[in-house]
């Protein structure tokens, strides 16, 4: 394991981080433009915190989310859909995408503005974890949520609601 890692490429964006065995970091991850990062569908990105900038055609894919193991995520410039799914709870430290499919196994926080204006975020809160998206500024297209104990979502202007799926206490 590592105690940082960056990943900067200053332009080139057919670029493809492929993470192909678990992967570490004990610390903070950070990487910017690239095209895309995918995984074999069977390891896990772990770091304290992940930051990804600028990928291009985005994050994983509908049939092979990125897996990670992080307490915080940024995921800003993204130009593509991104797709995680989290062995834990996840801070959301601000989201730009396309669209923005996340399952975790566990709560879904937000501590700075997650906008998906223009396409669906679909959350999975598994195992009865609450979601919890309270900034101001968040600003989704379409939200669905497939699985949650309890959800409160704050969108700053017309919001569309597509399958929800929460089971309150």
């Amino acid at each position: 394991s590592l105690n940082d890692f960056n990943v900067v490429d200053a332009g080139n964006t057919t670029d493809v981080l492929n993470v192909t065995a678990d992967f570490s970091i004990n610390g903070n991850a950070a990487i910017s433009d690239i095209e895309t990062i995918t995984d074999n569908g069977a390891v896990s990105f772990g770091a304290d915190r992940l930051t990804v900038t600028n990928a291009t055609s985005g994050i994983g894919s509908s049939g092979n989310f990125l897996g990670t193991s992080v307490t915080n995520i940024t995921l800003t410039g993204n130009n593509g859909d991104i797709y995680i799914n989290e062995v834990n709870d996840i801070d959301l430290a601000g989201v730009v995408a396309g669209n923005f499919t996340l399952t975790a196994a566990g709560n879904i926080t937000d501590s700075s503005t997650i906008n998906v204006s223009g396409g669906l975020t679909t959350l999975n809160a598994s195992g009865g974890g609450n979601i919890t998206l309270d900034e101001s500024a968040n600003d989704f297209g379409t939200l669905g949520i497939s699985s949650a104990g309890n959800a409160s979502i704050v969108d700053t202007n017309n919001l569309i609601l597509d399958n929800i799926s929460v089971t309150t206490d």
